[in-house]
């Protein structure tokens, strides 16, 4: 038995109704009536492009040539997905985010359902570890959830420590309005006895997946059957005095790097002199590394826990602090130099400022004999000529990030279209009743867009296996919502009709039926 092709030209057909056409389909001639097709030779169709479609704000025109040149990928694979380097690490940061604890590990730590205003602690270092050489409290930091934003947090835990003065709340304001790309802000401080104990909690902004400047330049390597390499890869063996600085650390950092590292340490520390403040605790174990940023952390610990309540200006002695931030700053430069905590010794010194004359540039010894010299005052500002034209080497890597990361963004920015589009075609498709009329979603325009979901997702092959193919699905949806004019080619579940439609005109039964679904849930 034969069947009819029904042809639907939006524009010729006035109120949207079917044109038919007496075109019988032979059912001898041999096809495939099961597997539904793109037409691409059929009868011109006269249909008015909308004006809405000239609007292409929901299209991506593809990646700037700029950053194709970035991306060692191929072009058409760059063109549509983000790259495997940047999907792993935020996978992983989104994985670190919602790391729980076990039964086990809860009982272990014994700690609190909730503290102040936040909830799902989590600790992140082993417990009660001290803070520093100076700071002899003990510390533990968790990531924590706030109760009302639901943001999480990283919570600094100073163990029995009782707040003498709320003087220091003056210090406190100042960090917390201090807000810098290199310095983890401070949000808020308070006291609990939540932990069975006076506690001093310090919250700052939680960046997953971070991890010291100590445990990622210093953690020694592991050790290949027993032997180390005396001379670590070097063209020259270190000399007598130098022996000491050898290390399982690694290689010697490239000097790029250790310029990197400085132009980040250099820019956080010029923001905290500049609003007044000192860091005072600079050293490896509180700077942490984000995958190429660097951030001061436990910053206004110090400040809290060194104050003196009988000091009539807690602001005296900052200068001093500044000048002491120098000078740590030139010892951590001169240990990442040398790859070696020993190396900023008295004793070791000059022999590890020799070893860096030997292995790295003239102004990378200078700017270390400068911050080691105490006898001028000395200013972070000052530091800016000794970088140079290295700074313009930093800017250009940071624009080429920007440049991909808004790439990556384009490429996002509508990544909920096609979601859209599925959740109007599915509350339209097969709904049982609507305004009493059983009918509603077999007839009129309603029927194409079912038969256009069995061409979208029941498709067979020619041998009636099904036809599981993710890219034909997302370009018709793609086709779906840019109303294209491209035509295609639907049949009927019986095999006995075949509907000839342009994806503008599946656009306007879709957006015409949904209309009247939202109108009806209005009213």
């Amino acid at each position: 038995v034969g069947g009819t092709i029904y042809f639907y030209p939006t524009a010729n057909a006035p109120n949207n109704q079917p044109v038919v056409n007496s075109v019988v389909v032979d059912s001898t001639h041999p096809s495939h009536p099961a597997h539904h097709g793109v037409v691409s030779a059929v009868a011109p169709l006269n249909a008015v492009v909308p004006s809405q479609l000239l609007y292409a704000g929901h299209v991506y025109p593809g990646p700037a040539s700029n950053v194709i040149a970035m991306q060692p990928k191929t072009q058409l694979e760059s063109a549509f997905f983000m790259p495997d380097e940047m999907r792993s690490d935020i996978l992983a940061r989104n994985e670190i985010s919602n790391l729980i604890m076990d039964a086990a590990e809860a009982a272990q730590h014994a700690l609190p359902l909730e503290v102040d205003n936040y909830h799902a602690l989590y600790p992140l270092e082993a417990p009660a570890q001290a803070m520093h050489t100076k700071l002899t409290l003990p510390a533990s930091t968790y990531r924590a959830t706030h109760n009302s934003t639901g943001f999480k947090y990283c919570l600094r835990r100073l163990h029995g420590f009782r707040l003498q003065s709320t003087k220091c709340m003056t210090l406190v304001e100042m960090w917390k309005k201090l807000q810098h790309t290199n310095v983890v802000q401070l949000r808020e401080v308070f006291t609990t006895k939540a932990f069975g104990d006076n506690s001093l909690v310090l919250v700052y902004d939680y960046y997953p997946g971070s991890q010291t400047l100590l445990a990622k330049y210093f953690t020694p390597a592991p050790e290949t059957n027993g032997y180390t390499d005396p001379f670590q890869g070097d063209a020259r063996p270190f000399s007598h005095k130098s022996n000491m600085q050898r290390t399982n650390n690694g290689p010697l950092l490239p000097e790029s790097t250790i310029w990197s590292i400085i132009m980040q340490l250099t820019a956080g520390l010029r923001a905290i002199h500049q609003a007044g403040l000192a860091c005072k605790i600079l050293d490896p174990t509180k700077i942490i590394v984000t995958g190429k940023r660097v951030r001061f952390s436990s910053c206004c610990i110090s400040d809290i826990t060194q104050f003196d309540p009988n000091a009539a200006n807690p602001l005296a002695l900052v200068n001093m602090h500044q000048q002491d931030d120098l000078t740590a700053l030139g010892r951590l430069v001169l240990a990442l130099a040398c790859r070696c905590l020993q190396s900023v010794q008295r004793d070791n010194v000059q022999s590890s400022i020799d070893m860096v004359t030997r292995n790295y540039s003239t102004d990378l010894r200078n700017f270390i004999v400068y911050l080691f010299t105490t006898n001028n005052r000395r200013s972070v500002t000052d530091l800016m000529p000794m970088i140079g034209a290295r700074f313009y080497t930093q800017l250009d890597a940071l624009q080429a990030q920007v440049d991909m990361q808004e790439d990556e963004l384009a490429k996002e920015m509508e990544n909920g279209r096609l979601y859209r589009t599925l959740v109007k075609l599915n509350s339209i498709n097969e709904r049982p009743d609507f305004n009493l009329d059983c009918t509603w979603s077999e007839t009129g325009d309603r029927y194409m867009l079912k038969l256009f979901r069995d061409f979208l997702f029941h498709s067979v092959t020619e041998d009636g296996r099904p036809w599981l193919d993710h890219a034909h699905i997302v370009q018709c949806l793609n086709k779906l919502d840019a109303g294209s004019i491209e035509r295609v080619q639907l049949m009927s579940r019986d095999e006995q009709s075949v509907l000839i439609v342009s994806y503008a005109e599946l656009k306007n039964c879709l957006e015409n039926a949904f209309s009247e679904l939202m109108s009806t849930a209005a009213n």
